[in-house]
């Protein structure tokens, strides 16, 4: 351990060879999780998990007090090793059943029962590996033919949506795909099959990072820049107090394995979801209930019913949502006492919390709950002090995000305002609660937006029938209803009662969005129980029974697929499109156009990203970014004025002033919706203009 870790630090250091890293990074990062596999009684790859939360929290730490240099970097890579093997092992956290199976499966009696089971049962389980391997090699075929689309259909040109060039035969192949797996899952007898499930849902997850080379939305490119200049410099100033655990465990990797921070940036959620995320699924249902293998495996891929559009891009949000889900899921064992030690989500909730405030909180609360439950059992308190601590608990959870947004606008002199909600919103919220019935006339997309439309109805219902029909197991849930209960409450209060107006009009509901999120996170354990308790019975019936849900569950996590990126169809339309070739060529042209003058750029945010990408966080006039930047920036309105009232001079002018420069560029796009009227105004208002990639954007520049 000690070799690698100096050959690591050397290679950083002076070779920068990614051979050298890549090899080396993955012998440290394996030694360190079969460590502490054995020290804490945990599978690998969720030891991995642990071993990446605790670089990202250290490094987090060591980051906002001081930098992430190579120096610091090299620290970590040795405190990493010395922290793990002073861990006492303990046997507080072996399951009650995992001691069970080591009892009566020791190493003298196993062989000798697999070789009666093998010597009487040859020819089925012939025949039965023979099924799993054409079973195994027929979906590998298929899951080879989609990636094999996205890479075909990739562009670096504007779109809304990926499905506006991937032809539909490629959900004719996914379903296929998914049914195939599925099949698999139902069969199998082994824990191997989560490899396929971990494609499957790196598959699912990966559609924008390969049909977007150039990048996928706005917020990954400003995380990229940022992570750029602390590769390059240690630090980025002013600190941010929050993003640091994704920084650093970006930055960190990076220089581990010598590989570019973009294509670390770009892997890390979608990678960690489809390889963390199904393995713990399975070992949590394994141990906390003692589910069959296969059925585990089902559960684990029956997630994806679930739209997951959090983890198709790597920020710090969706970093943060993965880790709240793990936590989640984790803590299945603890609640149901098969595993006692709180170590593992200890480690996952500071991580959370270094990544950001908002799931860190949430991930807080819930964590404190499981212990104040064990605690409070133990305890030799009466029931009424009991009930007391829970509801002051409760209660003062309950109003916890709503005091930190006052506090943090406060703060950052960020104007947040409180008011009584009015009638019409909150009849319009009740509204939106209703079943909504779609018949357009296509069976596929009606059953997929009547899946979206009525999703969270769907849900609650669900979970509704499987608190009645398992009412004594479902107690073992109470901390995650407890969770649920409170995120709620924060969510109406943040929705109802405050108008965060520092916000652009179609972000100010992002905030309540995210925590109300959270809130529903904490019913899917319940929902998954559900479904596995179905399927136990399902097993008993006859063969069309289970043809059908195969089918129909199928047919959900085709919808969900679909649903989790932007769309362009008869019942939805988005307003979102990506950076492309154009949109750089563009920002180059006005930087070599404006020959080192000051200006500025009036753009839509793609623009504006592909000017982060090209050129960071170059030029700042009185704290305020050259490009609109949507959340915060006074050009972003005068940018709205532009294409929304009319491309006048005087605009400019006023954008202009406002921060001390006389040059300015206004860009258009061709698919904005008045494009055309648009560029014949302001061919009369501009002093001139450029075409850029045969029309694709025109730029006009304004003289003050």
């Amino acid at each position: 351990m000690f070799l690698i870790t100096i050959i690591l630090i050397l290679n950083f250091f002076f070779f920068q060879s990614t051979m050298i890293g890549t090899l080396f990074g993955v012998l440290y990062f394996f030694i360190l999780s079969k460590k502490l596999s054995k020290k804490i009684f945990i599978g690998l790859i969720y030891a991995f998990l642990l071993v990446l939360s605790m670089v990202l929290f250290l490094g987090a730490v060591i980051y906002y007090f001081y930098e992430l240099n190579n120096f610091v970097i090299a620290i970590i890579l040795i405190i990493l090793p010395i922290a793990i093997l002073s861990l006492r092992r303990s046997d507080s956290n072996r399951s009650n059943l995992v001691n069970r199976q080591w009892d009566c499966n020791n190493r003298f009696i196993r062989p000798v029962m697999g070789l009666l089971r093998r010597s009487f049962r040859y020819r089925s389980i012939h025949s039965s590996q023979r099924h799993y391997w054409i079973l195994t090699f027929l979906y590998l075929t298929l899951c080879f033919i989609l990636f094999k689309y996205l890479f075909i259909f990739q562009t670096t040109s504007a779109i809304s949506s990926p499905w506006q060039i991937i032809p539909n035969e490629f959900f004719i192949c996914y379903f296929l795909a998914t049914l195939v797996l599925l099949i698999i899952c139902w069969k199998s007898k082994t824990k191997k099959t989560l490899i396929l499930i971990s494609a499957h849902f790196f598959l699912c997850a990966s559609v924008a990072l390969i049909i977007y080379p150039i990048g996928y939305g706005f917020d990954q490119f400003i995380h990229q820049a940022t992570e750029k200049i602390i590769i390059e410099h240690g630090a980025i100033y002013p600190k941010p107090l929050y993003y640091l655990g994704q920084y650093s465990l970006v930055v960190v990797l990076s220089k581990i394995f010598s590989v570019s921070y973009i294509w670390i940036d770009k892997l890390l959620v979608p990678m960690m979801f489809a390889l963390f995320l199904p393995a713990v699924i399975y070992n949590s249902f394994r141990k906390a209930f003692n589910f069959d293998k296969n059925l585990s495996l089902i559960l684990a891929l029956i997630f994806l019913i679930l739209p997951f559009s959090s983890f198709i891009v790597s920020t710090p949000q969706n970093l943060a949502n993965f880790f709240i889900l793990i936590i989640i899921f984790a803590s299945l064992p603890h609640l149901t006492g098969t595993t006692k030690s709180l170590l593992p989500l200890i480690i996952l909730c500071l991580a959370a919390l270094a990544i950001h405030p908002i799931a860190g909180i949430a991930a807080l609360i819930f964590l404190l709950l499981i212990f104040l439950s064990k605690r409070l059992r133990k305890n030799r308190l009466n029931l009424r002090a009991r009930k007391a601590i829970l509801i002051l608990f409760l209660t003062a959870s309950s109003i916890i995000f709503p005091a930190i947004f006052l506090i943090n606008s406060k703060l950052a002199n960020l104007t947040v305002k409180l008011s009584l909600p009015k009638t019409e919103e909150i009849f319009a919220f009740l509204y939106k609660l209703k079943f909504y019935f779609i018949n357009n006339f296509h069976p596929i997309f009606d059953f997929a937006y009547f899946y979206k439309f009525n999703f969270y109805l769907l849900i609650f219902f669900t979970i509704i029938i499987i608190a009645l029909a398992y009412s004594k197991k479902i107690k073992l849930f109470s901390a995650y209803f407890f969770a649920f209960s409170v995120l709620l409450l924060n969510f109406l209060i943040l929705k109802f009662f405050f108008n965060f107006k520092f916000l652009i009009n179609y972000e100010k509901n992002d905030y309540a969005e995210r925590v109300g999120w959270l809130a529903f996170c904490f019913l899917i354990p319940i929902l998954l129980f559900g479904i596995g308790q179905f399927l136990k019975k399902l097993k008993k019936q006859n063969i069309l029974l289970k043809i059908f849900f195969l089918i129909f569950a199928c047919s959900l996590i085709t919808a969900s697929f679909y649903l989790s990126y932007p769309r362009a169809d008869d019942y939805e339309t988005s307003h979102f499109f990506n950076t492309t070739v154009a949109d750089i060529a563009a920002t180059r042209w006005i930087k070599n156009d404006a020959n080192g003058k000051n200006f500025i750029v009036l753009a839509n945010q793609q623009v504006s990203a592909a000017a982060i990408r090209e050129f960071g966080f170059k030029k700042y006039y009185n704290n305020q970014f050259y490009y609109p930047v949507p959340t915060s920036s006074p050009l972003y309105q005068y940018y709205l004025q532009m294409v929304n009232d009319a491309p006048k001079k005087e605009y400019m002018a006023k954008a202009a002033q406002s921060v001390g420069v006389e040059l300015g560029y206004f860009v258009i796009n061709k698919y904005w919706w008045r494009f055309h009227e648009i560029v014949e105004q302001a061919k009369q208002t501009a002093d001139s203009y450029k075409i850029i990639n045969n029309g694709e954007i025109t730029i006009f520049k304004y003289k003050n």
